[in-house]
């Protein structure tokens, strides 16, 4: 196996010296790059003091009522403060929206006071059932 690796490599010497020379190369690279930052202010070691997040930045869970209310909730089409139409209950364009179980579409509203709770609304299902499949319906 040795021999025909030396047989190769006197075939194609430049890819040989590629092979050799460009890793060495490429970590001369990341090294000046280290050297070139090491005086920078970003480079330096720092100490962060461990801090918890205040009340307001906590996440509260939501419990099994909360996304039951959120299901059952009117959805209406109105006007946000940009003047664009969204729906109520879904801030933000529902970018932030903790309730998996409902998805709506605001850009779809075409009128201010419009139903969006069965037009542009989808309400998604969660089954559970037990393992063996005693569960009846």
């Amino acid at each position: 196996l040795l021999r025909r690796n030396v047989i190769c490599r006197k075939r194609r010497p430049i890819n040989s010296l590629l092979e050799l020379v460009l890793p060495i190369a490429l970590i001369c690279v990341l090294l000046s790059i280290k050297i070139s930052l090491e005086d920078s202010s970003g480079f330096r070691e720092e100490t962060v003091e461990a801090t918890f997040p205040e009340d307001k930045h906590t996440i509260i869970p939501f419990s099994f009522t909360d996304y039951i209310t959120a299901i059952r909730a009117e959805r209406k089409c109105y006007k946000d403060d940009n003047g664009d139409l969204a729906i109520t209950g879904i801030f933000d364009e529902g970018y932030d929206w903790q309730v998996p179980f409902v998805k709506c579409d605001g850009r779809a509203c075409e009128e201010e006071s419009e139903d969006a709770k069965t037009k542009y609304c989808e309400y998604n299902i969660l089954a559970v059932t037990s393992a063996d499949g005693s569960a009846k319906l």
